[in-house]
């Protein structure tokens, strides 16, 4: 029996000895959903959820989110530069202004969120990261 036929089977009832063996038959199993498909419960969705928690809760919630995934980078890079005692002027210009375009991009989004202003401030903050690391990088494999 092949697969098309077991499938056909569950969606119909109708095994191949009671039904007429056509191709209207074969086009009209092959276009219906297959009958594996389920809604399967994904937590990363959370339009399931959103019934359930006030929309304030679920914004501060994903700010929240947000500010856990990049800024990773920027804690590493701090506590290297600190360890390694290379701390200067421009480091810290570049670390405040981190700081300052992640404070304006959770205050965008906490409040009108306009995605393109926000979108501009997290990429901004983005090479602002970038360039620390790359600064770190730089510094330490030309002064050797």
């Amino acid at each position: 029996m092949t697969p098309l036929e077991v499938w056909s089977i569950r969606r119909t009832g109708e095994d191949s000895t009671t039904r007429p063996s056509s191709c209207a038959a074969i086009v009209s199993a092959i276009s219906c959903e297959p009958p594996m498909k389920r809604d399967c419960w994904a937590p990363w969705r959370v339009s399931k959820f959103r019934s359930n928690v006030p929309g304030f809760v679920s914004l501060a919630n994903r700010n929240y989110m947000n500010l856990l995934e990049m800024p990773v980078l920027f804690y590493v890079i701090c506590l290297m530069l600190f360890v390694s005692g290379e701390v200067d002027q421009t480091f810290l210009y570049l670390a405040w202004g981190y700081v300052g375009l992640r404070v304006l991009h959770s205050l965008v989004h906490v409040t009108y969120n306009n995605v393109l202003q926000r979108l501009t401030l997290f990429a901004a903050s983005n090479v602002v990261v970038t360039l620390m690391w790359g600064l770190f990088f730089y510094e330490r494999f030309t002064a050797a």
